[in-house]
């Protein structure tokens, strides 16, 4: 593969991702995707498109139509139900997209901590090491680090802080038809829940 000209396109021959705003409860999001999935989620183009750039691929202008099924779906509802839209997790340190997949399989209205996570991954003294790979998800909210709390506490939200943390927790299991105090929701009891 030829590596592109400084500043003159150099697109030819390179796997493309295809950029599109779509709206969500968090703002609008700019979404970046392959024929794969998923690639990124982002505040801006810019983000989008630099998210792709640093793993080589091309950007070109994409249309909501030609998204990854269940995209748009799970973006308007704020988190996706498991397996509902394709991942491209390509470019991510293999800690993190395990991370990653254990978290996916936490389900929508419920929560986990970072030491469990740390722990179903084998890793029981990695919490840590967790949270900086959360820190860092390009694919919030649909790789749900919204639902990792810290144990005492409802931990960090890196892709938007602690109240959009909360929001979507709120809509979660307002879509399942709760709230916290439901017969068996999981989100702790020190959590107050605001209902948008």
């Amino acid at each position: 593969m030829r590596a592109p000209r400084e500043g003159g396109g150099g697109t030819e021959g390179r796997e493309r991702a295809w950029v599109a705003a779509f709206p969500s409860p968090l703002g609008e999001r700019w979404v970046a995707w392959t024929s794969k999935g998923v690639l990124a989620l982002a505040e801006s183009l810019e983000e989008a498109v630099s998210h792709a750039s640093r793993l080589g691929l091309a950007s070109s202008p994409g249309e909501r139509e030609a998204a990854p099924p269940g995209l748009a779906r799970a973006l308007e509802r704020g988190w996706a139900m498991p397996g509902e839209v394709e991942l491209d997790m390509r470019g991510l340190p293999a800690f993190t997209r395990r991370v990653y997949r254990a978290l996916l399989e936490v389900p929508p209205g419920s929560t986990t901590t970072y030491g469990e996570l740390a722990r179903r991954l084998g890793r029981p003294r990695a919490a840590r090491a967790v949270g900086r790979a959360l820190s860092a998800n390009r694919l919030a909210p649909l790789v749900p680090c919204h639902r990792v709390v810290g144990r005492e506490g409802p931990g960090g939200y890196s892709p938007g802080g602690l109240e959009k943390k909360l929001l979507l927790q709120a809509l979660e299991l307002q879509a399942l038809g709760g709230g916290p105090e439901r017969p068996g929701g999981s989100f702790p009891p020190w959590q107050k829940l605001p209902c948008p």
